[in-house]
């Protein structure tokens, strides 16, 4: 029997990848829109264009499925953050650089937003666990930031933990009415979800620093590139 050919192993290499990206993409399109519970593993499986033999090959359990994505999303969104937190030195530039990151992320990838804060809690005890402390993580970044604006004064808050809850949760539902279609793009939103955010913390801004803060918020060059995706007529003005 003859060797197999480096090219050829390169070509199974691909083969697996694409299968891999497949069955990635059907699932977190049935978690997002049916739930994870009411999706079965042959939906995946017939949605991927694969047997569930070959599903259960390349990736395991649906439980294994759900987790990658929710774990790899929110390894993505943090090290988003913690990128956009870089050059930001006020607590009103890094509130700005946060939710900057966080509109465009949620407008970016929606469906697997909507997993990420919906589904979660389908993984089993140890998943849910490791998942949890992700997102532990990535709110303790707007936690320090709240309570030093909070403690500096630049921020006009009682209960800086009531806050960021409020953040998030608007952050949050851009996910849920962000269509590919109308006159706001993603990088408009997000500029105008952090301004809505400065305004909820009582952040009164001078000229310049507004003007600052505007160029905190604009997009990176990777993010504009994807910045074609608009918001539906009706739905943002």
């Amino acid at each position: 029997m003859m060797p197999r050919r480096k090219d050829d192993r390169a070509k199974v290499v691909r083969r697996e990848d694409k299968t891999e990206s497949r069955i990635s993409a059907a699932a977190l399109y049935l978690f997002s829109t049916k739930g994870f519970e009411a999706t079965g593993i042959r939906d995946i499986a017939r949605d991927a264009g694969v047997t569930t033999a070959a599903l259960y090959h390349y990736m395991g359990t649906k439980n294994d499925l759900l987790f990658r994505l929710v774990r790899d999303g929110m390894t993505r969104l943090i090290s988003r953050a913690r990128e956009a937190l870089k050059n930001a030195t006020s607590s009103a530039e890094k509130i700005t650089a946060l939710m900057t990151s966080h509109v465009l992320f949620h407008t970016h990838e929606p469906l697997l937003a909507r997993v990420i804060d919906t589904q979660y809690r389908s993984l089993t005890e140890d998943r849910r666990a490791e998942v949890q402390a992700l997102r532990d993580e990535y709110e303790a970044l707007w936690a320090g930031v709240l309570l030093k604006g909070r403690d500096t004064l630049e921020f006009d808050v009682r209960e800086p933990s009531l806050a960021r809850l409020a953040l998030l949760e608007m952050g949050n539902g851009v996910a849920q009415w962000y269509r590919p279609s109308g006159r706001l793009s993603a990088g408009q939103i997000a500029e105008e979800m952090s301004r809505l955010s400065l305004r909820l913390l009582g952040f009164q801004a001078s000229g310049g620093a507004r003007a600052t803060l505007t160029a905190a918020s604009a997009p990176s060059t990777d993010e504009a590139l994807d910045d074609s995706l608009t918001v539906a007529p009706g739905t943002a003005s």
